[in-house]
């Protein structure tokens, strides 16, 4: 049927009174059991996201499943806001709670009215290029698919991205991008959003609510599943400082502007002779002999071809202690280290990503190539090397596939190996 949309004609908060519409929009949601928050009404508590699990309508009422139990001391009345997509419409209504049916399935009354959900309903913040804040994200699928591109912007509820490509995660082979890829509804059970302010990583669901095409550009946006609380509280604080932080650099440019408050303490040289706590530590660390012990005797194989990448980091393991290190070209030379005999296995064999990228090939193409070789090694610890940590590796990253980056300074990538083999623990 032909469902209303908000316009000149209809305004966002005139009520949609229609059964027959009401109807059909709770048919809808149970027969395609597309999932949707719901809401204690003036509250500000976390959303619940629901099913439809059945309909009754001798009561007019429904059976919703939710992925959390609601609370035991909960009375029949409760209001709720529901906040629901039908095709290419979202609208949101008023429930009320009548009882628990079984472990998390609770009745409730069939909505009266619809209006036309708020789409701002929380502040968006948008995002730049330049600040490098990052999205990627798999729909769960066979052979499945992933995105990735910078962030748009964020709120609360979801997010929107600039979708720069888009991957099958079963041999990283890159399709062409086109807003035909993404449903409305879909699911993206894994969203990785990365360099939010003070927030390195944070991994949520979402549902596809848009893809549109600005330009040559395609934006998606997705609206997140049920967020726990600290999930919400880590979102929160971001983006209330990332607010912050906007503010005080708008001020700071007016005030710079205007010269007004402009002074020089001189403070930055402070931090440049008095040491960090940290770099005691790791002064400490490099200059204990157990320390040095651990890194001398740890048995590492380095599998790799003559290139930059296996070169910087042979030299960088022998200067910083790790002198057990046996270099090979492929993988069968790697195990024929150990097997056939009664010697102990490796400690850790790295693999250089170069191994298998061709040309301009994806990154997870490669990974899913070294991926199959490292598996033959058995239950040998392994780890991927490579130049820079391109966000898709991980959109289908295996359990068990683990990556370091040996770009810039030695001691960054080598205090993640020292941690990663557990180098230090117990030197105190």
């Amino acid at each position: 049927m032909n469902w209303p949309k908000a316009g000149k004609n209809t305004g966002q908060d005139e009520p949609i009174e229609d059964p027959q519409l009401l109807r059909n929009a709770m048919r809808q949601l149970l027969e395609s059991e597309t999932e949707f928050p719901i809401k204690v009404e003036g509250t500000s508590t976390l959303p619940y996201a629901s099913t439809i699990q059945s309909l009754v309508p001798e009561t007019n009422e429904l059976i919703l499943k939710l992925v959390r139990p609601l609370p035991h001391e909960l009375l029949g009345g409760a209001v709720f806001r529901m906040v629901f997509a039908v095709d290419e419409q979202r609208y949101e209504s008023l429930i009320t709670f009548v009882q628990r049916e079984a472990y998390l399935q609770y009745r409730f009354s069939q909505p009266e009215k619809l209006v036309f959900a708020d789409r701002r309903r929380h502040k968006r913040f948008p995002f730049r290029p330049r600040e490098n804040a990052y999205v990627i994200g798999s729909d769960g699928g066979i052979p499945g698919l992933g995105v990735a591109g910078p962030l748009v912007n964020i709120c609360m509820g979801g997010l929107c991205l600039r979708v720069d490509r888009v991957l099958k995660l079963d041999d990283g082979i890159r399709i062409p991008v086109r807003t035909a890829l993404f449903d409305r509804g879909s699911s993206f059970p894994r969203v990785r959003i990365q360099d939010l302010p003070r927030l390195p990583l944070i991994e949520v669901s979402g549902r596809v609510t848009h893809s549109s095409e600005r330009g040559s550009e395609v934006l998606l946006g997705l609206d997140f599943g049920e967020l726990s609380e600290d999930q919400a509280r880590m979102i929160g604080d971001s983006l209330a400082f990332r607010e912050k932080l906007f503010q005080s650099r708008s001020g700071a440019a007016h005030s710079e502007s205007s010269g007004i408050g402009r002074t020089d303490t001189g403070s930055h040289t402070r931090d440049s002779v008095v040491p960090k706590e940290e770099d005691r530590v790791k002064e400490r660390e490099t200059s204990d002999p157990l320390f040095l012990l651990q890194r001398k005797t740890a048995w590492l194989v380095l599998v790799g071809q003559e290139s930059a990448l296996t070169k910087r980091c042979e030299q960088g393991l022998w200067n910083n202690g790790y002198h057990r290190l046996d270099i090979v070209r492929d993988v069968e030379a790697a195990k024929g280290l150990w097997e056939g005999s009664n010697k102990l296995k490796p400690k850790l064999v790295m693999m250089d990503l170069l191994l298998a990228r061709v040309g301009d090939e994806e990154p997870l193409a490669a990974v899913r190539h070294l991926e199959r070789q490292l598996a033959s090694l058995g239950d040998v610890p392994t780890l991927i090397l490579c130049e820079e940590l391109d966000p898709t590796m991980l959109l289908g990253q295996s359990e068990g596939t683990r990556f370091l980056a040996c770009k810039g300074d030695d001691s960054q990538w080598i205090e993640s190996l020292d941690s990663l083999l557990e180098i230090g623990m117990g030197t105190d």
